[in-house]
């Protein structure tokens, strides 16, 4: 089942989900999908420029798609042992670009 699906029919109650996953095409690899439910006043502000964006290109926005903004969705391969609660993913997330931008930088200034 698609996951905009998933989230209408079977958890429009709730708040916040997580599922374990295997993904990969040709290495699988275990991993974790987790959901927090955002306010409406930011599902509304995220439908508002979904929708300018796509008036600008031409289209309107799918049902999938404005499910899918009514989320936060995380996906971390760090296994439940470590981080065992989602509180622990949801406050890591943010800062985790900052994380890879600078490693990035770090890989780039060694030549």
């Amino acid at each position: 089942m698609p996951l905009a699906a998933f989230l209408l029919t079977d958890a429009p109650d709730l708040r916040r989900f997580k599922k374990a996953l295997v993904i990969g095409a040709t290495e699988l690899v275990a991993s974790r999908l987790m959901a927090v439910r955002m306010p409406w006043a930011v599902v509304n502000a995220r439908r508002r420029i979904a929708r300018k964006n796509a008036k600008k290109k031409g289209y309107m926005p799918s049902q999938a798609q404005l499910t899918l903004l009514s989320w936060n969705l995380l996906m971390t391969y760090v296994p439940p042992t470590i981080w065992k609660k989602m509180a622990t993913v949801t406050k890591v997330d943010p800062i985790r670009w900052h994380i890879e931008r600078m490693f990035k930088s770090w890989k780039s200034s060694r030549h």
